[in-house]
């Protein structure tokens, strides 16, 4: 009797350790972090963080942080503030900076995971605004300024592109839109790929996007926290399901991205450590054949960076995007 009591013991205070290391690592990946929610947007610039907080390599510190000072600048000076609701009745924020000259399009940007539109995209709105297109800069839903209280990983969060699609159409009817994103953001627009967009929106791009959230978690506890996925992961999916109504793998971007009706340029840095570049290449062997795609790929970019670190490469790729996307198309205003 008394050897079953201490078994019993011990089951109770294996699964409360697992209980509390599942919700740990739930909170941890899903939860809102409310002190991540700044609006830089509107900050004052002595207020932006210094240089050397920076992500990335130290020689894009600098221009980084030339970059954030040049959108805050754009963005007061003749940028707009959008909102939208989400199909489960969220309100979803964002900040457009218009381009330079007669407008092409409209880039959608969609950043990636406890990041930000100002941060993930600086650099692009300085270079893309003088392409000629607006910057639709959106705070994904339990990110900034945007409801929500958890990370869906693209779960959710690609029925989002619609209707900031459906905004865009409203505010800008019949203007191209491209679809861009980073990381998380990739992998949001390569889910909302295999949706019913909305006519206006003419092309994807996808940086360093994740092949699954199993996969992307996988790897997370165990270069993070050194501990197998098993038994956590799929603990934590279940919690996930009945929490939220949907696990680990809904997002699967070698399934949806191959149902795209629309070109997609596809981008991973071979140094990502992040997101392992193989994940690009398995996303890529699963579309070559079934829809029209570019994957570039650039030998020394670490996470997010491949942008920065072949400029000319990526822009050439851009524009063969662009030509196969509005060729015939642009809008005449």
């Amino acid at each position: 009797m008394t050897l079953w009591i201490i078994l019993l013991a011990a089951a109770a205070i294996i699964a409360l350790v697992l209980w509390a290391a599942v919700r740990y690592l739930y909170t941890f990946a899903m939860a809102r972090q409310p002190e991540l929610d700044t609006d830089w947007w509107t900050a004052d610039p002595a207020d932006l963080p210094d240089v050397n907080h920076q992500y990335g390599p130290e020689q894009f510190h600098e221009y980084m942080w030339q970059m954030k000072h040049w959108l805050l600048a754009a963005y007061t000076d003749r940028g707009h503030f959008f909102e939208t609701v989400s199909t489960d009745g969220l309100r979803l924020t964002a900040h457009y900076i218009p381009p330079e000259g007669k407008m092409r399009g409209i880039f959608l940007m969609v950043h990636g995971f406890r990041s930000c539109g100002f941060h993930d995209f600086c650099g692009a709105v300085h270079d893309i605004t003088k392409f000629g297109f607006g910057c639709m800069v959106i705070d994904q839903r339990a990110h900034c300024m945007s409801e929500g209280d958890t990370v869906c990983f693209g779960a959710k969060e690609r029925y989002d592109i619609i209707s900031w699609a459906q905004l865009i159409e409203k505010e800008f009817p019949g203007m191209p839109v491209i679809l861009d994103g980073i990381s998380m953001g990739a992998a949001t627009v390569m889910a909302a790929a295999a949706l019913d967009l909305t006519a206006n929106v003419r092309g994807i791009i996808a940086d360093c996007g994740y092949t699954s959230m199993r996969a992307i978690f996988n790897k997370v506890i165990t270069q993070r926290f050194h501990l197998p996925p098993f038994p956590l992961v799929p603990l934590a999916n279940i919690y996930c399901r009945m929490k939220n109504g949907f696990d680990f793998d809904t997002v699967q971007s070698a399934q949806t991205l191959p149902q795209a009706k629309v070109p997609v340029l596809l981008a991973h840095g071979m140094k990502d450590g992040l997101v392992p570049y193989s994940m690009g290449e398995e996303i890529y062997a699963a579309a070559k054949d079934k829809i029209d795609i570019e994957f570039v790929t650039s030998p020394e970019a670490e996470h997010g960076l491949s942008y920065l670190h072949d400029y000319e490469l990526y822009i050439a790729a851009m524009n063969r995007l662009f030509d196969k996307a509005l060729t015939d198309k642009e809008n005449p205003q």
